[in-house]
């Protein structure tokens, strides 16, 4: 009895490439780079000369500052952070000009093409070249502050940055779990990933609209919290916060169950609505 054979549909294929074909998607990277190399050199660059001087300053330079251990590190992290916010914030260019957007969406790629494309450059690329400045940052910084205190008898202590510092706690605080630190993360990228889909939504000032949406989010998350307050703990006063708090483990509360929750779902769903927002212009 002869074994079956699996048959070659080509229409399946088809169907496939419609979506993605990674010849297409390489051309749209590459006329990418080759229209905004400039840009995005001038922006890392930019960074990190910024960087280097802005943690220069913060450093000691005599008797009487303090000295700058891995707090001071992550103080900085958070508004470097802010920076990074503001490039993926101003993914999809084209989109805030009538021509540009027309021509934009007449390129020959998918709109998951030119999503994915847009999201390897501004997140994926982003965060990579971002850690990688910032990392350079604190090493160039600290190298001349350093130098400062040649031939000085009393140098001030400046650690040396790595990465684990962002996660180090005061001796009197409880170490960072691993859960924390993963929540810590996906809490930075779901916020990166709102910035990015969200922006699809305005045309023009769409960075400046962006901001202004996650604050008035924020606020109505608070808002929220307030009114199951006095629903549910009539003894609350004015904007106070009073939910109760229970443990279901050890360093595992109802609240650290709701933030995580927030966090590890949101990024997906923020994903589908940009890409299905950009699917909208497209049509």
């Amino acid at each position: 009895m002869p074994l079956p054979t699996k048959t070659f549909n080509p229409s399946m294929t088809m169907k496939s490439n419609k979506y993605f074909s990674l010849r297409r998607f390489y051309l749209l990277l590459s006329n990418d780079i080759q229209i905004n190399y400039k840009n995005y050199l001038l922006t890392a660059l930019g960074a990190l000369l910024t960087g280097v001087v802005i943690l220069y300053l913060l450093m000691p330079h005599n008797n009487l500052e303090h000295d700058f251990r891995y707090d001071e590190y992550t103080k900085f992290f958070v508004w470097f952070l802010l920076c990074l916010g503001v490039f993926v914030g101003m993914a999809f260019p084209e989109l805030d000009n009538k021509t540009k957007i027309s021509n934009y969406l007449l390129l020959p790629s998918s709109v998951f093409e030119k999503f994915l494309e847009q999201f390897f450059i501004r997140i994926l690329v982003g965060s990579v070249v971002f850690c990688a400045i910032f990392w350079l940052d604190t090493h160039i910084a600290r190298h001349f502050a350093l130098s400062f205190y040649k031939g000085h008898p009393d140098i001030h202590t400046i650690d040396n940055f790595h990465f684990p510092m962002l996660f180090q706690r005061p001796e009197d605080l409880p170490a960072f779990t691993i859960p924390a630190r993963l929540v810590f993360i996906l809490g930075i990228f779901s916020t990166g990933t709102y910035l990015f889909s969200v922006r699809i939504f305005f045309r023009r000032f769409a960075l400046m609209k962006t901001v202004i949406s996650l604050a008035a989010l924020f606020y109505i998350i608070l808002s929220s919290e307030v009114l199951l307050s006095h629903v549910f703990f009539p003894e609350t006063v004015g904007f106070k916060i009073n939910l109760y708090t229970y443990f279901i483990a050890p360093l595992l509360s109802n609240h650290f169950i709701w933030i995580s929750s927030l966090y590890y779902l949101s990024w997906l769903f923020l994903l589908f609505l940009g890409y299905f927002k950009l699917k909208e212009k497209q049509l």
